[in-house]
């Protein structure tokens, strides 16, 4: 494994720890291993057992990514990792399968606000259009061409608004910090949340909703919506 002695004390004490059922008191004294940098492939798939049978599975999840990592001819740590994601992924389901309605709701009242602002844009560059026309006596054509020339470049800026950077979740989806599976979600969005692409990285696209959240989440959990 790479390690020291005391290294290695420490982790066949942890191991003990662990079999006494003294769940917290080993993940401490395997702690002292890693805050000085080290880890390894028996150190990392014990500590994702306990985190899972601690019932936190995004930790186990980390952990058991990086014994993965460290082995990736070890079937037993794939196993224990397809399990600890699908415990997330069920966690998720009924957790949050409530906010999907929600979220639904939410979007068509953001579909509404959107057409009504659009409307209330149209009348002002039409009673805008009318003042310059009384105030500078600008002939109808003149005043026409210009306002068609305004709606072209105002439907330009809308179809650049509205085209493939905005997408919708297919899934109730993880949001994380950074574009990597082994970060813990902050927080998950349910099955039709709209928001913007902003860029990609991987399989990971970085989104954003205006005054409600930003971060990443995995292409596939992610469709353009077209309006």
């Amino acid at each position: 494994m790479g390690f020291d002695q005391q290294d290695q004390a420490q982790f066949l004490k942890g191991l003990e720890l662990a079999g006494q059922k003294q769940h917290e008191e080993a993940l401490n004294v395997w702690s002292g291993i890693k805050l000085k940098g080290k880890t390894s492939f028996e150190l990392e798939a014990n500590i994702g057992k306990i985190y899972f049978e601690l019932k936190n599975y995004p930790a186990a999840v980390k952990s058991f990514e990086t014994a993965v990592f460290l082995n990736r001819f070890d079937s037993t740590a794939r196993e224990d990792l397809k399990l600890a994601q699908a415990k997330i992924e069920k966690n998720f389901g009924s957790s949050f399968s409530h906010r999907s309605e929600l979220g639904a709701t939410l979007n068509s009242w953001i579909r509404f606000e959107e057409a009504f602002i659009l409307g209330l844009l149209a009348l002002a560059l039409f009673l805008f259009l009318r003042l310059l026309k009384r105030a500078f006596k600008i002939q109808t054509r003149t005043l026409f061409f210009s306002g068609l020339l305004s709606a072209f470049f105002f439907l330009i800026s809308l179809v650049g608004h509205w085209g493939t950077q905005i997408s919708r979740t297919t899934f109730d989806s993880a949001l994380r910090t950074t574009p990597l599976e082994s970060t813990d979600p902050q927080q998950v969005l349910p099955e039709g949340t709209r928001l913007r692409v902003i860029r990609e990285s991987g399989n990971f696209y970085e989104v954003e909703r205006a005054g409600a959240f930003r971060g990443w989440i995995e292409k596939n959990k992610i469709q353009p919506v077209y309006r």
